[in-house]
């Protein structure tokens, strides 16, 4: 009779290491997961805050010129490439998503129209996004992507280009006006893609 009891109690012993055990690790996969995208949204390089410090210091001697001793870069980790910003979106960010099914996608914003309308955010609607193809043959719809993207620029195996945002991110048409240099700044931009 004793024996029975203790196979009894090994088994509720061998439950509970295992439960133990699969919360810790979930723990620990949820923390990972929220570093992880900790680093995504901090995606402008240090050299990045260097100019930022600079524009900073020129703003409060009334002026607003930046330095072009260090260029500021986007550095899209996940693609390996970086792309030259300029003064409209030298505060540029990106938020990475992997696409189910294949494909991934990098939504594009700046901290400071993010700031003023946080719609705006990389997560949300976005001001755009850059997308990239390896086949410029490949069909599109009724065309080809190479055809659909003729100013993509190819860096390494791959083709990249700016989609603009679907929709407004702004609460009317008026705010929405001041997006419209940061789109083209990027469309502009990632012609300058360059491989890290």
């Amino acid at each position: 009779m004793n024996n029975k009891s203790q196979i009894g109690f090994s088994a509720i012993i061998a439950i509970l290491i295992v439960v133990i055990v699969g919360i810790i690790g979930f723990t620990g996969w949820y923390i990972y997961n929220a570093a992880q995208k900790d680093k995504k949204l901090d995606s402008v390089s240090n050299e990045q805050d260097q100019q930022q410090a600079t524009i900073d210091k020129n703003q409060d001697n009334n002026t607003t010129q930046i330095s072009n001793s260090t260029p500021v870069y986007l550095k899209i980790k996940e693609w390996e490439i970086q792309i030259p910003l300029n003064k409209e979106i030298n505060d540029a960010t990106y938020f990475y998503k992997s696409i189910p099914g294949g494909g991934d996608v990098v939504y594009l914003s700046t901290k400071s129209i993010t700031s003023k309308y946080p719609n705006c955010g990389q997560e949300k609607s976005s001001l755009g996004s850059y997308d990239r193809f390896l086949d410029p043959n490949k069909a599109l719809l009724s065309t080809t992507y190479g055809q659909a993207y003729p100013d993509a620029k190819k860096v390494g195996q791959y083709y990249y280009y700016y989609s603009p945002a679907q929709a407004s991110c702004t609460d009317n048409e008026t705010n929405e006006q001041t997006t419209i240099p940061l789109r083209s700044a990027f469309e502009q931009v990632i012609k300058s893609v360059k491989p890290l």
